[in-house]
């Protein structure tokens, strides 16, 4: 079955059809695509232009600015075919397209009271061979070369820079010269800075200022400024006015803060195959911001779950409920407290359990919001109503569960267990973008210091550091990105709690896994169930390169190497012989981040029975944002 949609707008014959001939330096219907007499476009709803003499001659116009565009200046369309075809017009354009013009010179010229390493700038802000000598000339890096020195200059101090340029072409050669002309201004400082915040105190926001009065300009420090004031939550709209008529040498700021909404609803619905279980989740929150106080604001979440095992056709429901507190500028300004509290059915795949939990975090950024310092004091106390069959009793307090006594027998199940445990955290976050990172690095190690108040009582101390690292290739179109990821728990003794142990795979893990099935197991076949480890390795190379862009956001493809092993001790643990992955996937950069499609297919250590993951040799994995 099929259906399909026509659409054709104006009066004219419909264009059945159409190419463009003679066109071998770039894709014809790259060309057709910038056409208002294209042939018909799109697969479900067919829209189809009507011939329209005049457009036919603009459409000549706008293949030569293609071409000239892209460098061609002696490209020209030397005939427009239109004739009869099925029951409309066939529109055919040939090209001549010519040589290709080459850049010749770059010369870049500024006021004689200024002396300023205008290439040097451009270059460094460029961060790839665009506008180089003996390259295509391309009207966009042309583009890119201005906008690029005007945001250097900016960032200089030149807060007034502004940056032209003149192409020619001399057809004789086949060459082009440019020239870019800059007029820096005047060096420029902050000055004095006025604030109108609202509800919101204005103490907090200049706490928030990422410059003083005094301070060289840079653009940067004012977008740092934003974001920082934009993550108090209460902020809908910031805003700078600054006065820059005359040019002005000290420039004044108003800084306009207006409230945003103070409620907030989330809704969400997942679904995974997580063996041995399918699994459906829901998600409902709700935050209110300005909660008695400016800087306070309170959210609760509830996300039921449904788990179905095709093992034994059994049905099992989870749930999860959180609620919490935060407070900006507690004590000191910038310090975050948060409190939250919850009471979870969590249905694992070996155990569940049932019970509340608490926690309170810390958290503060320094030196321009690069590094992060945090601690999180958490205690917990809960049960295991369930255990699957496939553990024995007696390897209860090998994987961290309750030692299984003759009650236990009888119920099937293990007593509780209580904990309380802190978890400092410093992260060092050096990425030009945290969200689609290009260059740059980040680091982050963390600790886990805890003790069980249950019998028998038991401390433990984990540490987990975290490398990651990203390097354009030529182009910032093309990207190389790397991680590297280690735990360990470093206390010898009784094992780590179940719930607290490593776990590999999933979309941010090892990708030839689905999310915790790399790990120890009991069991066999579909009837495996992982149970986590006491040490864990994981590297990933990624190879990532932007494609083209689909209405305005660009669509990207990556290719991976992903090498994990979790062990049940450190001394189990084998880098040199990891479970290996590697596949690819596809990105779409939208705006509240990448949207990522990946495939891992495992290439080693895949025999069932022996290796974690079964016989399952591939995982899809559908996720927001990268991997890394």
């Amino acid at each position: 079955m099929s259906a399909c949609v026509t659409i054709a707008d104006g009066d004219g014959p419909v264009i059945r059809a159409g190419a463009i001939e003679g066109s071998t330096a770039f894709d014809p219907d790259e060309i057709t695509a910038g056409l208002d007499q294209h042939p018909p476009e799109g697969w479900l709803v067919r829209r189809y232009a009507r011939y329209d003499p005049l457009q036919v001659a603009l459409d000549r116009q706008r293949i030569r600015s293609y071409y000239q565009d892209r460098g061609y200046f002696a490209a020209k369309v030397v005939q427009a075919n239109v004739q009869p075809y099925e029951d409309g017009v066939r529109v055919d354009f040939v090209v001549e397209e010519g040589p290709a013009f080459s850049l010749r010179e770059v010369r870049f010229t500024q006021p004689s009271t200024a002396s300023i390493d205008l290439q040097g700038l451009t270059r460094r802000r460029l961060d790839d061979d665009r506008l180089t000598v003996g390259k295509r000339f391309v009207y966009a890096d042309f583009d890119a070369a201005k906008d690029a020195l005007t945001q250097a200059l900016r960032r200089s101090g030149y807060a007034h820079a502004t940056v032209g340029g003149q192409v020619t072409v001399v057809e004789s050669e086949s060459v082009v010269d440019v020239s870019i002309d800059a007029d820096p201004g005047p060096l420029v400082r902050f000055g004095d800075i006025s604030i109108e915040s609202g509800l919101l105190p204005k103490e907090s926001i200049r706490a928030r200022l990422a410059f003083n009065k005094g301070d060289l300009y840079d653009p940067d420090l004012v977008a740092l400024t934003e974001g920082r004031i934009y993550e108090l939550g209460m902020v809908g709209v910031v805003s700078f006015y600054f006065p820059t008529e005359g040019r002005p040498e000290t420039l004044d700021i108003r800084i306009e803060v207006r409230p945003g909404k103070r409620n907030e609803l989330r809704v969400g619905l997942g679904v995974a195959r997580q063996n041995p279980n399918y699994q459906m989740r829901f998600r409902t929150g709700y935050v209110r911001r300005d909660f008695f106080d400016p800087l306070v604001s309170v959210s609760t979440e509830i996300r039921p779950a449904l788990l179905y095992r095709p093992s034994d056709s059994n049905f099992s429901f989870g749930v999860e409920w959180s609620a919490s507190l935060t407070k900006e500028d507690l004590w000191l300004p910038r310090l975050t407290g948060t409190v939250e509290v919850q009471y979870n059915l969590l249905q694992y795949e070996a155990y569940s359990t049932l019970g509340p939990a608490g926690r309170l975090i810390f958290d503060r950024p320094f030196i321009n919001d690069r590094l992060r310092l945090s601690l999180a004091a958490n205690a917990k106390l809960f049960d295991f109503p369930r255990v699957e069959d496939v553990i024995p009793p007696e390897s209860y307090t090998t994987i961290g569960l309750p030692p299984c006594d003759a009650s236990c027998v009888d119920a099937g199940a293990p007593g509780g267990l209580s904990m309380v445990y802190l978890e400092p955290a410093i992260t060092y976050d050096g990425r030009d973008d945290p969200i689609d990172p290009r260059r740059g690095g980040y680091a982050r190690i963390q600790l886990e210091l805890g003790r069980t108040l249950s019998a028998p009582g038991i401390n433990w101390i984990k540490v987990t550091p975290e490398l990651r690292g990203y390097l354009p290739l030529f182009t910032r179109r093309l990207v190389l990105a790397g991680r590297a990821r280690v735990g360990a728990k470093l206390l010898p003794g009784e094992p780590l709690p179940a719930t607290q142990r490593y776990f590999g795979g999933g979309s941010e893990s090892q990708r030839g896994f689905t999310i915790r099935q790399l790990s120890p197991f009991f069991g066999e076949g579909d009837a495996a169930v992982p149970v986590g480890g006491e040490s864990l390795f994981e590297l990933s190379m990624e190879l990532r390169v932007l494609l083209v862009q689909v209405l305005g956001m660009w669509l990207g493809a990556v290719t991976f190497v992903d090498a994990a092993d979790v062990g049940l001790d450190f001394a189990d643990l084998e880098p040199a012989a990891p479970h290996i992955a590697t596949g690819g996937g596809l990105r779409l950069y939208t705006p509240i981040g990448p949207i990522r499609f990946d495939v891992g297919v495992r290439l080693n250590r895949v025999e069932p029975g022996i290796e974690p993951g079964g016989s399952d040799r591939i995982a899809l994995h559908l996720s927001l944002g990268e991997a890394f």
